[in-house]
């Protein structure tokens, strides 16, 4: 399937650009920075992400966050962070559910 990038600039506890991917195929979002997490709390569980590889990722926290783009502040409520993840993606799902789009 395509990947879509959608370049943000994150705030306010990030001020640097951040890049996310959006994924129709992702169940939740997910970053590896700590930072992207508004009041982060640690997960507490064996739950992993499974990667195209078939390995499982550990959850370390989960926390929401605002994604700012030109015009338009989108929620996103229970972010898990993944650090092992090279890219912060975003479920389109999701997204469209937390913002009623």
């Amino acid at each position: 399937s395509t990947l879509t990038a959608m370049h943000a600039n994150y705030q306010p506890s990030a001020p640097q650009e951040q890049f996310w991917i959006a994924y129709t195929g992702a169940t939740s979002y997910m970053t590896s920075e700590l930072s992207n997490l508004n009041m982060a709390t640690p997960f507490i569980g064996a739950d992993t992400i499974t990667i195209a590889n078939g390995s499982g990722l550990p959850i370390s926290h989960t926390g929401s966050s605002t994604l700012h783009v030109p015009k338009y502040a989108f929620q996103l409520k229970e972010i898990l962070r993944v650090p092992q993840l090279s890219q912060h993606l975003l479920s389109v799902y999701k997204l469209c559910k937390d913002n009623k789009c």
